[in-house]
């Protein structure tokens, strides 16, 4: 048996140590295999295999929509998203908090998508799988009356009169 050695044809998507493959970068390769011969065999006829390296899907777990006052828009904040499936110590991180409430009024359980986005060194490694299924509350907003000028002092039997508030 000879030895048979291995390279690749683009070392920024992965490069060869003897029969060890190490990913380094997204994109396509091709590792060939070739064998010397000796005094007893010709050299092989080189064969290439070409290697895909795909982007790799991270999920988020923990991300929770905070609940917010009543505003008459739909824009949500998503808080504590952590990222599942991030390799070794490449540095990616989740960037933006926003998401997108399905109603603007006041209410529990409404459906909200997030917006979340991929960060770091190495983000243009991965690909993001937006968290599904995630709900939050609108709470009602508070209301101010202010009426809108001062009451007369009245007597009894004095003509009726109109008043007039403001509520926010």
């Amino acid at each position: 048996n000879l030895t048979v050695s291995y390279s690749s044809s683009n070392t920024a998507v992965a490069t060869v140590s003897g029969n060890t493959v190490t990913i380094v970068g997204i994109g396509s390769t091709d590792i060939t295999a070739t064998q010397a011969g000796d005094a007893n065999y010709a050299t092989a006829t080189p064969v290439m295999k070409t290697l895909t390296v795909n982007t790799k899907e991270l999920t988020v777990s923990n991300a929770t929509v905070d609940t917010k006052t009543y505003n008459g828009n739909t824009d949500a904040n998503i808080s504590g998203a952590t990222l599942v499936g991030v390799v070794g110590s490449d540095n990616v991180t989740i960037s933006g908090t926003s998401g997108t409430f399905a109603d603007a009024n006041a209410g529990s359980g409404i459906a909200v998508t997030t917006n979340l986005t991929l960060g770091g060194a190495d983000a243009s490694k991965y690909t993001l799988a937006q968290p599904t299924g995630l709900t939050g509350t609108i709470n009602k907003a508070n209301q101010t009356i202010t009426f809108t000028g001062p009451l007369p002092d009245k007597m009894v039997g004095e003509a009726n009169f109109n008043v007039s508030a403001t509520a926010s």
